[in-house]
């Protein structure tokens, strides 16, 4: 099997003597979206700043593989179809973006069609599939029939033809957009074009006959391959290798690397070791920068032995979270962490966590210190949308900051978000989050696991994870929904964090606008008000998993949605600034950056939410009784955690008011001591302490679930200030209601009254 390399100029790559490509029928469509487009503008424009120097370095395009007869410009491209496109559709803008008679138009013409003498086109510098060629031939090959394409909507019949159209707009848009101040678009285009011609090279990979070409395909196309970089180098490096001997023993080396990495990650290894190497992007094609900057043909075994090996095991470790250590909890937690940067949108912070094992592997401490600040700083940039130069220049210098050690890094990693772009994310989390299309899932999962017991929830492994609207975002104008809900709060609440929950199967759309309690029963299989259902979500543990009835997973951050019996403003409200100080907490945003709501912008009114030192608890008949709660001094929840959790928050020295729900308020008290279980709980009767279950109390059935710490009664031992009887309830209309156990007061409007109403000094 003979394989011919060369490394060309693109001016002879379209060069109809030399080459006239045709992709064959059993290669995939065009399939570059705008972020390839995108990428491949970018660094064209990186590469070639104006003015440009005499000595400036080429451009490497990368490789195409053709099955091409030696000394005929015919080739059939086995692999670089969308590149070759690319390049081909950015010709044709050039040649657009430039003045009708120019002379460059005509030459950028000949490059993709040649003439007979009657001036019919018989040769042709790129044909694509059969099933796209007419169009390619008519609107970008054709000079006159781009402008065409670039208002086409109908008769477009693929998703080829629709990607060649809105690339041909993004390439338009971006080469008008970056055109330097000091030139005209005529000037840059030429600059471009002069450069992109004579300075661009790619290496063409060619067999000479049909049958080595379909055995080389053959054997691509059955392993689902491509001819990659690392296939280049390994015969580059392992060629430099001396002895035989040596030879086979790093060839396992690095065929046992490739294997237990994979091909894919095997090959993106080459560009994060070319980052952690050299700490910036491509400029000359990675295989370029690895022969002339990086040199491992140089010294092959250390390669391989000190930076090949150590950084393909590092990187194994993180994509399969396989860290391990002494601590159980400290592996786990590291292993999470992994799990988290894994569903990041892309693979720039990868250099700096395999670097970072791979010089600081030792101490697990440090190492769990480092990746809750590098998740952190992922994430943030992903929710800001720091594009990829960005991103590259932070990791950048948290690689720096690694060669000086792990405390170095650790201190820098967190100093790499801003106060002000921690401003702007807490801004985006408090605002339309559904909008957010890239970052809303992994921000809902990351809640959704901050809100679970172990800090780890179903939704972190499910494979389809949907986001779901509580309110839909388009009722109908007869439904509950727009009764409940005014059209200026619906459109303020609708996408934001409280109103967002997740589900494990794909939606029904016919289903998204149901009433709330119809929602319920049909999303989660639960009826309205049956509690003994509810209590088996908690007894039952395997009612947490899918079910052959078909109900989804219930999800933490969807259990909350369960226990209500309406879903109103003051609940969206309540979730959202719960959810969004568990956000800020996880992800150590300081609490004293939040804006004002003047900075914010947003469509919150003044009554809305405020930071604020007292507790909201809520009071429901049934088998409490209020005025045992009055005469003993404590409050209390149970029949579930959702009940009972919320507890917790109070601390010793907090302030409580109390809702008699569906009556208003009837108390005001001091914490004393902290939530225990009824097993725990005593109270003092005539001076002595008696268990809450042997109490003369007129509830009868205060010790149910007695040995159940998940479903038992939880008690919380109060000083009241002030209490009033049920008939004497003090509610006034807009004031905070939620079904919530306990949760903080932030209501502003809500507190100013009860201050007032119950004498309670404000500064007190």
């Amino acid at each position: 099997m003979t394989i011919k390399a060369t490394e060309e100029q693109l001016n002879k790559i379209f060069n109809l003597t030399n080459y006239q490509f045709t992709i064959p029928s059993y290669q995939r469509p065009y399939a570059w979206t705008k972020d390839q487009v995108l990428e491949l503008i970018d660094d064209l424009i990186d590469a070639f700043p104006y003015p440009l120097d005499q000595d400036h370095p080429d451009y490497f395009f990368g490789s195409i593989i053709l099955i091409k007869e030696d000394g005929k410009p015919n080739a059939e491209v086995i692999d670089g179809q969308q590149r070759l496109t690319t390049l081909t559709l950015l010709l044709s803008v050039f040649r657009h973006l430039l003045p009708e008679n120019h002379k460059t138009r005509s030459k950028i013409s000949q490059l993709l069609e040649g003439e007979d003498i009657t001036g019919a086109i018989i040769e042709y510098g790129l044909q694509l599939r059969s099933q796209d060629n007419d169009f390619f031939a008519k609107y970008i090959r054709d000079d006159k029939k781009l402008e065409e394409l670039l208002t086409k909507d109908a008769g477009l019949q693929t998703d080829s033809e629709k990607l060649l159209r809105d690339n041909t707009i993004i390439l338009i848009k971006e080469l008008k957009e970056r055109c330097p101040d000091n030139l005209s678009i005529e000037q840059w285009i030429l600059h471009l074009y002069i450069n992109l011609l004579n300075k661009c090279y790619l290496v063409v990979v060619s067999t000479d006959s049909f049958e080595t070409a379909y055995r080389i395909f053959s054997t691509i196309n059955s392993r689902g391959l491509d001819l990659q970089l690392n296939d280049v180098l390994k015969s580059e490096i392992i060629g430099n290798i001396e002895g035989k001997n040596n030879k086979e023993k790093y060839t396992q080396i690095w065929d046992k690397e490739e294997s237990d990495l994979g091909r894919k990650d095997f090959e993106g290894l080459f560009s994060h070791i070319h980052r952690i190497k050299l700490r910036e992007k491509q400029k000359l094609g990675l295989l370029t920068e690895y022969r002339k900057r990086i040199k491992p043909q140089e010294n092959p075994t250390e390669f391989i032995d000190k930076v090949l090996k150590p950084c393909s095991d590092k990187f194994e470790v993180i994509r399969d979270q396989r860290f391990s250590c002494d601590n159980e909890e400290e592996e786990k937690q590291v292993n999470r962490l992994f799990g988290w940067l894994n569903l990041i949108d892309n693979s720039d912070w990868l250099p700096p966590a395999i670097y970072f094992l791979v010089k600081h592997h030792n101490n697990t401490f440090e190492i769990k210190n480092f990746f809750v600040n590098l998740e952190r700083l992922a994430a943030g940039l992903m929710i800001l949308r720091a594009d990829i130069n960005e991103r590259g220049r932070r990791y950048a210098k948290v690689l720096d900051a690694i060669d000086e050690g792990a405390e170095k890094a650790i201190a820098l990693t967190k100093e790499l978000l801003s106060g002000e772009e921690q401003n702007q994310i807490i801004q985006i989390l408090d605002g339309d989050l559904y909008l957010q299309t890239r970052s809303r899932l992994y921000v809902l999962k990351r809640l959704d696991s901050a809100l679970a017991e172990g800090g780890l929830s179903p939704s972190f492994d499910e494979k389809v994870v949907t986001i779901e609207h509580v309110l839909p975002q388009n009722p109908k104008p007869d439904s509950e929904w727009c009764q409940i809900w005014q059209d200026e709060a619906r459109e303020n609440w609708v996408h934001r964090l409280g109103n967002l929950v997740l589900l494990s199967r794909k939606k029904n759309s016919e289903a998204q606008n149901y009433d709330f309690k119809v929602k319920k029963t049909k999303y989660f299989g639960l009826k309205e008000n049956d509690d003994e259902e509810k209590k088996d979500l908690y007894k039952d543990k395997k009612k947490k998993e899918k079910e052959d009835t078909g109900k989804v997973t219930i999800f933490p951050l969807t259990t909350q949605l369960i226990y209500q019996n309406k879903w109103n403003e003051q609940i969206v409200e309540y979730n959202q600034q719960e959810y969004l100080e568990m956000l800020l907490n996880l992800w150590n945003l300081e609490q004293s950056i939040i804006p004002t709501s003047e900075q914010k912008k947003t469509k919150t009114k003044k009554k809305d939410l405020i930071e604020s030192p007292d507790f909201y608890v809520n009071f429901s008949e049934g088998d409490r009784i209020w005025e045992d709660w009055q005469e003993y001094g404590f409050i209390s929840g149970g029949d579930g955690k959702w009940y009972s959790q919320t507890l917790k928050n109070l601390s010793e020295g907090d302030r409580i008011f109390v809702n008699y729900c569906g009556s208003g308020y009837v108390g005001v008290g001091i914490v004393e001591k902290t939530v225990v279980p009824v097993k725990d709980f005593a109270i003092e009767i005539n001076g002595e302490k008696v268990p809450i279950w042997e109490a003369p109390l007129k509830s009868k059935n205060i010790d149910h679930e007695f040995d159940d710490l998940d479903l038992c009664e939880y008690f919380v031992k109060v000083k009241w200030l002030k209490t009033l009887p049920k008939n004497e309830a003090y509610w006034e209309k807009g004031m905070f209601a939620i079904q919530h156990t306990c949760c903080r007061l932030r209501h502003q409007e809500t507190r100013e009254k009860l201050y007032k109403h119950f004498g309670i000094d404000e500064n007190v």
